[in-house]
């Protein structure tokens, strides 16, 4: 699918959405961030959402520790799916084909920030306060 659209990518954030399992879903993403971060880390197509990314995720776990409960569900949604879909390895555009691979990833990620951009900043604000 080489014409992967920003379109493509709400779709398919929508549609992993709506199968979210909350303590399965998020225990991948826990249990895997290792992963998650090196392929964000190893390639440039992540370089400008390394850093929201890796906010999304301190989010993440201080919601799952209960440290902060300000985020619905909506929200923790769209991080974890989207971390997954990064994760996984056959997607839309398969991470085996040389860049054009990441490139689906990169537009999940972009469209989740988009997504709980508010929220994210809502978190930052927070955190600077602790």
């Amino acid at each position: 699918m080489a014409n992967f659209s920003k379109d493509d990518a709400k779709k398919i954030l929508q549609e992993k959405i709506n199968n979210f399992n909350e303590k399965e879903d998020t225990k991948k993403v826990i249990d895997n961030w290792d992963k998650i971060y090196e392929k964000l880390k190893s390639n440039s197509i992540f370089a400008k959402l390394l850093d929201d990314v890796i906010e999304l995720y301190n989010m993440l776990k201080d919601y799952i520790s209960g440290k902060y409960d300000e985020v619905p569900i909506g929200t923790i949604a769209a991080i974890v799916v989207a971390l997954l879909y990064v994760l996984s390895p056959i997607d839309v555009i398969p991470d085996f084909i040389p860049v054009a691979g990441f490139v689906d990833d990169a537009l999940v990620l972009t469209i989740c920030l988009e997504l709980v951009g508010s929220d994210l900043e809502k978190y930052r604000a927070w955190k600077k306060q602790q």
